[in-house]
């Protein structure tokens, strides 16, 4: 290698106020640093989409009646949701459900019974306990507050 090309590939690099080889630079650019780099960047796009919902989330306030089992025992429990979507709702529960257990839900107003799904569990600011149910299968007319007239 020709001297002059030697003494430039030898030379340093001042990189964010520190001087580094030429060599060192490029394997910090392309080492670790980069992969955690990229990594935050990931979980603030994973955060953007866990924001992102299926459907939009109304505040409907509607009583319906939980069924299901608890160690086998059957169980039910009036309460009242606070928000609904397409895809399911927002319910206080008392009972000891479990986060993916499968429930039927009654839509006290319309008589209507559907299955779901407890999706997420978590306790409000009053430490309530508060269930978000998934409906299992499509329901687009489930949350009005009145039977049709076919039905």
């Amino acid at each position: 290698m020709p001297k002059f090309l030697a003494a430039k590939f030898r030379s340093a690099h001042t990189f964010l106020g520190v001087r580094v080889g030429l060599a060192r630079f490029f394997s910090w650019i392309g080492g670790r640093h980069v992969r955690r780099l990229l990594r935050k960047a990931g979980k603030k796009m994973i955060g953007f989409l866990d924001d992102q919902r299926r459907a939009q989330r109304l505040p409907i306030y509607l009583p319906v009646q939980v069924y299901g089992k608890l160690e086998g025992v059957p169980f039910s429990e009036n309460t009242e949701t606070i928000n609904v979507s397409a895809c399911g709702g927002l319910v206080p529960i008392s009972a000891g459900v479990v986060r993916a257990q499968k429930l039927i839900l009654t839509n006290l107003q319309t008589d209507q019974d559907l299955t779901c799904r407890v999706a997420r569990l978590f306790r409000s600011e009053k430490g309530q306990m508060l269930a978000g149910l998934e409906f299992l299968q499509s329901a687009p007319g489930f949350w009005r507050s009145s039977p049709s007239a076919n039905d």
